[in-house]
């Protein structure tokens, strides 16, 4: 047996499976607790244990491996902001969010901060300003300062774009 083979056969027990959960919600969102306090909370967890069961007993049918989800997709990985759930399930509710994320109105801002446009969406920003969605995308979520020569953000719930900063 090799150690590909090893690795796989590890991912398929409770331990590799927490690990391997752990690992790619610390690359994605960044985690504040320890794989060690991840492993705690969950090893004996009721319902992980249930997941875990139904995914064996399925014959290891991804739509049913057990999933960590956000509870609120718009912050990180905490111990209060997770749920389990399936596969399925959270692939789900992942593309619900995306839709929900999608209709949140952008502001366009110049680069000293004075108030553009408000767009319903990003894909409204995108159709009207011709930039990619990527870019406008990477602004608002903080990875990009600007696009072209404009800033966009989120508009809040009760916002005054003239005013917002």
């Amino acid at each position: 047996m090799n150690a590909i083979d090893n690795c796989r056969r590890f991912r398929k027990t409770k331990n590799g499976l927490l690990v391997n959960l752990y690992h790619k919600m610390k690359n994605r969102k960044g985690v504040d607790f320890t794989l060690a306090e991840f492993r705690q909370l969950y090893l004996f967890n009721r319902k992980f244990n249930e997941l875990f069961n139904a995914w064996v007993k399925s014959g290891y049918k991804k739509a049913l491996k057990p999933s960590i989800d956000r509870i609120n997709f718009r912050l990180p990985y905490k111990i209060n902001n997770m749920q389990l759930m399936t596969w399925e399930q959270n692939r789900r509710k992942g593309n619900i969010e995306v839709a929900i994320q999608r209709m949140r109105p952008v502001i366009m801002r110049d680069i000293n901060g004075g108030f553009v446009h408000k767009f319903d969406s990003i894909k409204s920003a995108v159709s009207i300003t011709g930039y990619r969605q990527g870019l406008i995308s990477a602004c608002l979520s903080g990875k990009r300062r600007k696009t072209g020569n404009f800033e966009f953000q989120y508009a809040g719930v009760h916002e005054n774009p003239e005013l917002s900063r």
